[in-house]
């Protein structure tokens, strides 16, 4: 298996590490695990979330949305369907 700290890759890892950890991700995370329906639906809310923070880094780069994206890398590697998944089975509301 080439899985990383219990994710599928280093992306899934790193963008769920930031959703974890980072207070504003966190809080963003549970908002849009509320409006959720089920995972499926949670999963593609995290890809826009991520597609928008780069987005606004290259329209209004900050040094923490930058060294956030620099951290996980290739999104086009990053599994938001098993972060969904967990995030939403993860029973913390």
């Amino acid at each position: 298996m080439n899985g990383y700290n219990g994710w599928e890759n280093r992306e899934t890892w790193a963008v769920a590490l930031h959703l974890g950890c980072d207070e504003s991700l966190y809080l963003a995370m549970k908002e849009m695990k509320a409006l959720s329906k089920d995972w499926i639906e949670l999963s593609e809310k995290i890809k826009n979330l991520f597609i928008d923070l780069r987005s606004e880094a290259s329209s209004n780069p900050t040094i923490d949305v930058v060294n956030l994206l620099l951290d996980i890398g290739s999104f086009e590697r990053v599994n938001f369907d098993e972060i969904a998944q967990s995030f939403f089975n993860d029973g913390d509301d």
